[in-house]
């Protein structure tokens, strides 16, 4: 009898137990001042990216020589970037992200009210994260229903 429990408590152990990690919250840090090049052609509403090098980031924001400015050796940027419209639009950003497995999740928010501009507008935010080599995509949440919205692969 004694053996019979404990094969069945052997058998628990190993299979009747799911290890599941904990998200990690890292501060992010935000990066104001930034103008998206009117070139750069983006698809109509909200526009997801991870920049991972000096090159990417100024291809959409041109040169910057700001000391806030990103340190690629140490970081990514995230951006969210809606397409221009003349729609009255807030844009933001939660302070954390969340490292899990091999993904990093943002949570912001969005808003547009229906009456229209006189001009028109492209809203941005723009953050730093601090790099984590095991990260291999980024997944940005619409906090207020936690719907996935994008998910950007990291090359």
């Amino acid at each position: 009898m004694k053996i019979i429990f404990r094969f069945f408590l052997i058998l628990l152990l190993l299979f009747g137990t799911k290890a599941i990690a904990q998200p990690i919250y890292i501060p992010i840090r935000p990066l104001e001042g930034y103008f998206i090049d009117p070139k750069i052609p983006l698809k109509e509403g909200l526009n997801f990216f991870v920049f991972k090098n000096s090159r990417q980031f100024e291809k959409f924001f041109g040169k910057i020589d700001k000391p806030e400015a990103p340190d690629f050796e140490m970081e990514r940027v995230i951006a969210i970037i809606h397409s221009p419209t003349k729609k009255q639009t807030a844009l933001g950003l939660y302070p954390k992200v969340a490292k899990a497995g091999d993904y990093m999740e943002a949570y912001f928010q969005f808003s547009q009210e229906k009456h229209s501009l006189t001009y028109t507008t492209s809203p941005i935010v723009v953050a730093a994260v601090p790099i984590h080599y095991a990260t291999r995509k980024f997944k940005f949440y619409d906090e207020p229903t936690k719907k996935l919205l994008a998910s950007v692969d990291i090359k």
